[in-house]
């Protein structure tokens, strides 16, 4: 939709215009309905002289009854276009002499008897509305008729005038409109060009010109403009010293700003080597713990073997004693078969339990110190991370209940991130969610769901406290400090699911018993540039 925009010049001119218009309109109006009022008057006293002459001259051809002459007359009377029609009726209604044969019915209709020498009545005639006038027609105190005459009531303005004078109306009305416009726009000029000037300075401000110096001839007037623009140029003048206060008061903020920004920058460059250091921390700290319980799981087995062997020494010596003596005998030879046969089962289990261990432990310290993508097979991973985690959960009544998915699930990504996520929940229920010497249960829930991975860690330990519940994955937030919490292990674990195997992690709410977290990662991570 277009806007238009009148200028202060346009608008005084345009409003002056249609005052001055509107005021000549109400004084033709006022001259008009004066007129037509004088008319009207002029008109009521010719009715009611022409009905008194018409009723006073009908009385001879009423008393002679020659009525056609009387028609005549009345013909004549109502010559005039003023008059709509006239008639003459006796005392009982009958018309004696009338100008309108066509509508005599109606006319008749329309006689009353009246009982006053004169009177008048508005009626409808044609459509139009007249006024009518009864004037009795009186010889000796007696009437004799009524004589009726109506004329219109309504005026056409324009015949109110004649022609020449309503021309010679009309071409002053134009006249002193066109002398009213030329003064109009005289005024204007002379009030509008100092403001027009002032607005152009004002359109022309800048910061860097403030100290320009509006004309003279402006700010030396002694009215409203003169003042506004004194004002103004005050007003500029004010503005240009803050302008330059300012200007030397941000030259002095940004040099501020450039000193704490840089401040801030080595104070958080400082930040986040002491935050990656911490993290490091608790990740060598993760997998020092993992080492030890490798090591006092791999030391059993270890043991056993070497009992075995010490048992396999002991006797091949006697068995070599006996050769040598010649005591050897058949069911000797068999025992030693036997025990060696025992023995020799013993040795193999014990030292394929520690070449699993060592296997295993291998294979998550290399996963979790090499960060490339790789694919392995998901269920069958998480049994060997919690078979290495064993150890920790013998030190305590925790049982884990491991529910696999039933296909098998093809991964490529980050498998030490994964066993680091692992191992952190198990560490943060044995932490948080249990005490020393309580029993409880880890269940871990692996479902696949199209391209992506829910892992479902839940306990039925202590659950997690509300103050915490909201900010549980920023750092250091811990209700362990005091017994070896950091505060960093579920927040180190957010980080992984969500930056490196680009996954999400979230506390469920909804869970009554303990603490329940979800894990949701795709199966295939994107190799980042």
């Amino acid at each position: 939709m277009v806007k238009f925009y009148l200028s202060l010049f346009s608008k005084i001119a345009v409003s002056l215009v249609v005052l001055f218009v509107t005021a000549m309109l109400s004084t033709g109006y006022l001259i008009v309905i004066n007129q037509q009022n004088n008319m009207k008057q002029e008109k009521i006293k010719q009715a009611l002289l022409s009905v008194k002459t018409l009723a006073d001259a009908s009385i001879d051809f009423i008393v002679s009854g020659d009525f056609e002459v009387l028609e005549k007359w009345v013909e004549v009377i109502t010559l005039q276009d003023m008059y709509a029609y006239a008639y003459i009726s006796d005392i009982d209604g009958r018309v004696l002499a009338h100008t309108d044969t066509n509508n005599i019915g109606s006319l008749k209709d329309n006689i009353d008897i009246f009982i006053e020498k004169s009177t008048s009545r508005l009626l409808t005639y044609n459509n139009k509305e007249v006024q009518e006038l009864v004037y009795a027609c009186v010889l000796d105190d007696d009437i004799l008729a009524y004589t009726h005459l109506a004329y219109y009531t309504d005026e056409d303005i324009l015949s109110v005038f004649d022609k020449e004078d309503f021309i010679s109306i009309l071409g002053s009305m134009l006249f002193f409109l066109i002398i009213i416009l030329w003064v109009t726009l005289v005024i204007i000029r002379h009030y509008t060009k100092p403001i027009v000037t002032l607005t152009s300075a004002i359109s022309d401000f800048s910061f860097e010109n403030a100290k320009t110096v509006l004309n003279k001839d402006l700010r030396h007037r002694h009215d409203e403009i003169g003042l506004l623009a004194n004002k103004f140029q005050r007003m500029t003048e004010s503005l240009y010293s803050a302008y330059k206060s300012l200007k030397e008061s941000e030259q002095d903020l940004q040099q501020k700003v450039e000193l704490r920004t840089q401040d801030l920058l080595q104070k958080n460059e400082l930040l986040v080597r002491m935050q990656d250091q911490l993290i490091e921390s608790e990740k060598m700290s993760s997998l020092g713990s993992l080492v030890a319980g490798v090591a006092h799981e791999v030391n059993t087995p270890l043991g056993v073997a070497i009992t075995s062997a010490s048992v396999f020494k002991h006797h091949i010596q006697n068995l070599q004693k006996m050769i040598e003596t010649d005591t050897l005998t058949e069911d000797t030879l068999a025992d030693f078969f036997q025990i060696m046969t025992q023995t020799d089962e013993i040795l193999e289990k014990n030292l394929e339990r520690a070449a699993h261990l060592i296997r295993s432990f291998k294979k998550i310290s290399i996963d979790q110190s090499a960060e490339e993508l790789q694919t392995f097979e998901l269920n069958e991973y998480l049994q060997e991370v919690l078979f290495t985690f064993q150890t920790e959960l013998k030190k305590r009544s925790i049982k884990i209940k491991l529910n696999l998915s039933e296909e098998d699930i093809k991964m490529y990504s980050y498998p030490g991130a994964i066993s680091q996520v692992i191992i952190n929940m198990l560490q943060n229920s044995l932490l948080h969610g249990f005490d020393a010497d309580e029993k409880g249960t880890i269940t871990i829930t692996l479902t696949q769901k199209k391209e992506r991975v829910e892992l479902r860690f839940c306990d039925d330990g202590k659950g997690v406290d509300e103050t915490v519940e909201s900010k549980i994955f920023e750092p250091f937030i811990t209700t362990k400090r005091n017994n070896g919490g950091t505060g960093l292990g579920l927040n180190i674990t957010y980080n992984l699911v969500t930056q490196q195997l680009g996954g999400m992690m979230k506390l469920d709410i909804q869970n009554i018993v303990g603490a329940c977290f979800l894990v949701d990662i795709p199966i295939k991570v994107e190799k980042k540039l």
